[in-house]
């Protein structure tokens, strides 16, 4: 997206992740966990969480973190192994009732599957 001309922050928990990453990706990165996002307020269009929403623990922080950073009109896109499709990850993955209930307080939720991918789009609500 960088490349494009976005503007684009990383976001890990895992300081050697940010390294990892910044050997071959030149985003700005930020070293923190989905619950303590050092938010700022509508400053985003678009989120992106691929493969790591169903590590967040906390959803109800994390989700209201991410909201917090985009403007209105943005979206929240989420990329998970369908759960529903693929039973074999167990608690790597996420169902459509998963992400329906993490995501439906702040984002009308549609969904595009293309196995063993769940990609969920959220509106915000704002």
């Amino acid at each position: 997206m960088s490349s494009y001309g976005y503007y684009v922050v990383g976001v890990d928990v895992s300081l050697p992740m940010i390294r990892q990453a910044r050997r071959f990706w030149r985003p700005d990165f930020v070293n923190a966990g989905s619950w303590l996002l050092p938010t700022m307020p509508g400053k985003f269009d678009v989120a992106v969480a691929m493969f790591t929403l169903h590590h967040w623990g906390d959803h109800s922080s994390s989700i209201k973190n991410v909201y917090d950073s985009l403007r209105p009109n943005s979206v929240f896109i989420v990329v998970e192994a369908d759960a529903d499709r693929v039973k074999v990850l167990g608690d790597h993955s996420c169902s459509e009732r998963c992400l329906v209930n993490v995501l439906a307080p702040y984002f009308n939720v549609s969904f595009i599957r293309s196995f063993p991918l769940i990609i969920a789009i959220g509106k915000t609500l704002k």
